[in-house]
């Protein structure tokens, strides 16, 4: 089995999802606490580490080496779910690539909720289901899983623009920004 570090490969690309958290976290106020669910391989971690004045890690994939935790101040190799309480809440948690594995994503984003500082920001990521690539591939009567992207065996749940609003929305957060 791939572990999460192979699999979910950092993207340094402009614009690529990974860039885009990279600079939503740059333009917080420095000295943030910052929440990192999903941490794979730690690299957004590291990307952003200067910033942080405390970074915590969860990421459920044992198998991963242990310098994947390196910067990270906290790092807790369970399911997000299960990472229990924190001494202190968050200026921010990240959520990258995370809702497309659960059944019930609801349940995180609730427990998200209780983690962040009021006022506090949650940057997520998720695939888009309506990429038109896909789009083009159900046209012609395709829909085959893979082992990464979009259609990623492992995603449970699937998301467009407008399900990821109403999800996140619903949840109790406001959207202030969706690229």
């Amino acid at each position: 089995m791939t572990s999460s570090s192979e699999k979910y490969t950092w993207k340094e690309i402009p614009g690529s999802s990974h860039d885009l958290l990279r600079r939503h976290i740059r333009s917080l106020p420095p000295g943030i606490r910052l929440l990192d669910l999903g941490a794979a391989g730690g690299h957004l971690g590291r990307a952003v580490r200067d910033h942080c004045a405390f970074l915590a890690g969860v990421e459920p994939d044992t198998a991963l080496p242990e310098s994947s935790r390196a910067g990270y101040d906290d790092w807790r190799a369970v399911d997000a779910l299960a990472a229990g309480d924190w001494p202190e809440p968050f200026d921010a948690v990240v959520c990258a690539d995370v809702l497309e594995h659960l059944v019930v994503p609801e349940g995180l984003l609730a427990r998200i909720r209780g983690w962040l500082k009021p006022g506090g920001t949650l940057l997520v990521s998720l695939p888009n289901i309506a990429n038109v690539s896909i789009r083009l591939a159900l046209l012609f009567g395709h829909f085959r899983y893979t082992d990464r992207g979009i259609l990623d065996r492992t995603h449970v749940s699937f998301y467009t623009r407008a399900s990821a609003r109403h999800l996140l929305e619903g949840a109790g957060f406001r959207l202030r920004a969706m690229e």
